[in-house]
């Protein structure tokens, strides 16, 4: 098990958040719901082509499929929410580790001038 994924999404104007509030506040609320237990091992300020992003290292254990390792990026512009995602076993993880710093240093998003 193992995929990167890159998300667009808007949000009403009401909605709008931080990179880091969403990756630190909102985003928790849906991985407890997601997994049986998560912990962030890393939580950080980045940048992305030039944007400030923020970035987690998440270990989990999901119901059925076990160990999960996910790391993810945010990165936010006006009401856009820009999220670019690696997850999966540790083991396939770690053994995709070229194809992970590929894919945050070289994925663009087009709404992300």
């Amino acid at each position: 098990f193992f995929f990167l994924m890159a998300k667009d999404y808007a949000v009403p104007a009401d909605q709008v958040r931080s990179a880091e509030d969403l990756a630190t506040y909102v985003f928790p609320t849906t991985y407890q719901k997601l997994f049986q237990s998560h912990e962030v091992r890393e939580s950080k300020a980045v940048d992305h082509a030039g944007k400030p992003a923020y970035e987690l290292r998440i270990e989990a254990v999901h119901a059925s499929m076990g160990a999960i390792r996910k790391h993810e990026r945010v990165i936010t512009r006006g009401n856009h929410v820009f999220v670019l995602s690696a997850e999966g076993k540790p083991e396939v993880f770690d053994g995709e580790a070229a194809a992970i710093a590929a894919w945050f240093s070289g994925a663009r998003f087009k709404n992300l001038p």
